[in-house]
């Protein structure tokens, strides 16, 4: 059977113009799609009371039109319209019944973990409020749980990291443990600087990018020493930085440094083996020879971290 023949280019431009012809119609949004739009919109301008009744009303036709992923973003978003408004207990039980929900989904395969990390901490920010602390902890060590069990990324480079540490150092100090708070906030804030040195990197705000990074290279030498992952972290975005900037010098340094961390770490094969990369790339022109040895221990580390014994 030959296969239907795709609409030219002028039929394409009248179904847009006409909209209703049939073939044409663009499909409709569900009803409740529709209400969390404007609980959203409402969350937005921090019209709280209005954004939980749109998403109450979303909650309504979503179980009406029998939508599990509705009545889980419906519910998710009341939750966070009354949490806003400071009804912490409502919002707590509602955001335990999204917790639940959303596991379902993450374990079915077809939510990402970074969602169900995002309502943990949420519960934990509650909890903490409502005096609950063994509870706020228990959610932010899920949270860290879900990274070593591979369910969520938890890349220094998002906030995730940053702010889950920055939370258990409250519920650590609250039971008077000083030491081990200060050092888990100021690892927060060190892996904080890194964030803000990234984003503004990103955005081509190249001398706050610079500012941040070596602020945060200060606080996690001083708090690791120097041979550490996140100090090798730090050294290598410097390292970017430069290289962008043409700073070869600079940037060839940043990168010797981000090498000599992860080795002395002894971990992070996979991160060790992008810093060499890098390195070989500004050493082609006039150290071809060091270049190409840096590229082969490079592939070495990545086919040594990708071999079923690696992975076991």
């Amino acid at each position: 059977m030959p296969a239907a023949p795709l609409l030219s280019r002028p039929a394409v431009l009248f179904c847009v113009l006409a909209g209703a012809l049939a073939g044409c119609a663009q499909p409709e949004v569900e009803p409740w799609r529709l209400g969390v739009r404007d609980g959203a919109k409402s969350l937005h301008s921090k019209s709280y009371e209005q954004a939980a009744v749109q998403y109450r009303q979303a909650l309504a036709k979503a179980e009406a039109a029998g939508s599990r992923e509705g009545r889980r973003i419906a519910l998710d978003g009341l939750a966070m319209s009354l949490a806003m408004s400071n009804q912490l207990a409502a919002a707590e039980s509602l955001y335990v019944e999204v917790l639940a929900l959303q596991r379902q989904a993450l374990e079915a395969d077809s939510l990402s973990g970074v969602v169900v990390a995002r309502t943990l901490g949420s519960l934990a920010e509650i909890s903490l409020r409502l005096g609950k602390v063994d509870r706020a902890g228990g959610y932010w060590s899920a949270v860290l749980r879900l990274g070593e069990a591979g369910l969520v990324d938890l890349l220094p480079e998002d906030r995730t990291i940053s702010y889950t540490l920055n939370g258990l150092s409250k519920v650590v100090r609250s039971r008077g443990d000083t030491a081990r708070a200060d050092s888990l906030a100021e690892l927060a804030r060190g892996l904080q600087l890194y964030v803000l040195g990234f984003e503004n990197y990103i955005a081509g705000d190249l001398a706050r990018a610079e500012q941040f990074y070596q602020e945060a290279r200060g606080r996690l030498e001083g708090l690791h020493g120097p041979d550490h992952g996140h100090v090798a972290l730090v050294h290598h975005g410097l390292g970017r930085l430069y290289d962008y900037q043409g700073r070869r010098a600079e940037a060839v340094d940043r990168y010797r440094q981000a090498a000599a961390a992860y080795e002395g770490a002894g971990a992070a094969s996979g991160e060790l083996a992008w810093v060499l990369e890098d390195l070989a790339g500004l050493l082609d022109e006039g150290q071809a020879g060091e270049a190409a040895q840096l590229r082969r221990r490079a592939s070495a580390l990545r086919r040594d971290r990708s071999s079923p014994t690696a992975a076991q």
